[in-house]
């Protein structure tokens, strides 16, 4: 194995990918991003990690790094610091077609602050890390389609040379000794769980959600912003076992970017259905969902629906302004005239929902790399408004609990440059014996406030019957 290697391993016939990642769910610093692979747009593969040998977190201006035991503090700018510790493993590339090394975690919405100077009023009740991103020297890549399973392991965080090589084949071993144990395990159903009668609070009333929506729509008619995305926040009581409970969420109301992130002190559940951004060589693209309806009771229901969200004037002028935004986005960081929608206004179905979704990609400028594209986009337009720093100051002044991880982004970073994000919607926290989810929808000119507060609750339907809790609430 030479200084830019690693090895892989392709096992044939894989135990199923819940009973290989459930051994070792439990234990912190566990990563899942989980593909469904009947969605139109998913991962490019289902990837998980464990034992990462280095954890990289940050709140506010506060960083902390814990690497094989040491904890060492900094401070600064996050993304700074950042940048540069995902360069000290650059000499890692890819293997076959995934990256052979690389880190799994979230970025939060307040990582806005970073980017730019924005108000900070709304309260952080729960005070979490900003971000949370672990880094793992080995990895397990299962592929939808072929139903391969890989296994890349580096040898990091040790410098290129044979004690790399020595450390890269031994972690190898462990993770193959994790299949075969995964392989002597009947294939497993999602644990019922038992129904909660605590109550489901929002963050806020019926009225305030009105009250809230009239300030935006004020905003709007002045010429302040063209679009804002106002959400709640629902909450209860859940002290059961996370990991139970993603997986039954995953296996009632699967999406296309699901995450599990364990985070020692808390939980992350994501069912999300929107990619954030894919790069891949010098390839960029994001998928920005705007416009939303519920299914319907028949087939002939939801042709009849879809006709309706492909018609409707309120739901394709919000798309068209935020497909708008992440042109300019990415314009950003592209090379001029390579930015392009290269899919429009297509319609993606779920449980629940249909979702309208468009594709805008772009080649990027010569030596921007995974943290340049964040800077450049984040946090993403279809979760903040147009034009997009007005929208977020809005947002900060309506809402009355700060977001927090909620329309952050989650997912995969390469050592090596690849990086592929969800946006952090239809995602849970799970902390101190609570359950927190939020949901929201873009405020235009001419919407009318009660649909708009039904879309919430359209979207947090799968939580709301996952958890058996929540039926008729609000309404």
């Amino acid at each position: 194995m030479d200084a830019m290697d690693a090895i892989i391993e392709e096992v044939p016939n894989p135990p199923a990918i819940a009973d290989l990642f459930g051994l070792v769910a439990a234990r912190p610093g566990s990563s899942l991003l989980d593909a469904d692979p009947w969605a139109t747009n998913h991962w490019r593969a289902t990837c998980f990690g464990y034992d990462p040998f280095l954890t990289f977190s940050a709140k506010g201006q506060e960083i902390t790094i814990l690497r094989e035991g040491r904890l060492s503090r900094l401070t600064g700018d996050p993304f700074r610091h950042l940048q540069t510790l995902l360069r000290q493993f650059g000499d890692i590339t890819h293997v076959r077609e995934f990256p052979a090394a690389g880190a799994i975690g979230y970025f939060g919405y307040d990582l806005r602050h970073h980017l730019e100077i924005l108000p900070a009023v709304a309260v952080d009740d729960l005070g979490l890390p900003d971000c949370v991103i672990h880094f793992y020297d080995l990895l397990f890549w299962f592929e939808p389609g072929t139903g391969r399973l890989l296994v890349t392991s580096s040898g990091l965080p040790l410098p290129p040379g044979a004690d790399r090589e020595r450390r890269a084949r031994e972690r190898l071993q462990e993770g193959l000794d994790l299949i075969r144990q995964a392989r002597l395990i009947a294939r497993s159903t999602p644990p019922d769980l038992p129904h909660t009668e605590a109550p489901l609070e929002s963050n806020m009333s019926k009225a305030y959600y009105f009250k809230a929506l009239e300030a935006v729509l004020e905003y709007i008619a002045a010429g302040d912003i063209y679009q804002a995305n106002i959400s709640q926040r629902f909450a209860t009581h859940f002290s059961g076992d996370p990991w139970a409970l993603y997986r039954r969420l995953r296996t009632r109301f699967p999406a296309s970017f699901g995450a599990y992130l364990h985070c020692g002190p808390f939980h992350v559940l994501s069912n999300s259905p929107e990619r954030f951004l894919l790069v891949e060589g010098n390839r960029i693209s994001t998928c920005p969902i705007k416009g939303t309806h519920p299914r319907g009771m028949t087939l002939e229901d939801d042709a009849r629906i879809i006709g309706h969200l492909r018609r409707d004037p309120k739901e394709r002028a919000e798309h068209v302004m935020i497909v708008d935004l992440e042109r300019n986005d990415l314009g950003r960081i592209c090379r001029v005239g390579s930015v392009h929608v290269e899919q429009f206004e297509t319609i993606e179905t779920y449980h629940t929902l249909h979702h309208m979704v468009s594709t805008v990609a772009g080649i990027l400028d010569e030596g921007a790399d995974p943290i340049d594209c964040l800077r450049a986009t984040f946090p993403g337009g279809s979760i903040t408004g147009a034009p997009k720093i007005r929208a977020m100051e809005v947002i900060d002044e309506v809402e009355p609990t700060a977001r927090g991880l909620y329309t952050g982004a989650i997912g995969f970073i390469g050592f090596s440059g690849a990086m592929e994000l969800n946006v952090a919607i239809r995602t849970a926290i799970v902390t101190g014996r609570r359950i927190y989810f939020q949901t929201g929808g873009g405020i235009v000119a001419d919407s009318s406030p009660i649909r708009e507060y039904e879309e919430t609750l359209l979207k947090a339907e799968t939580f709301f019957r996952t958890l058996g809790v929540g039926a008729g609430f609000g309404r």
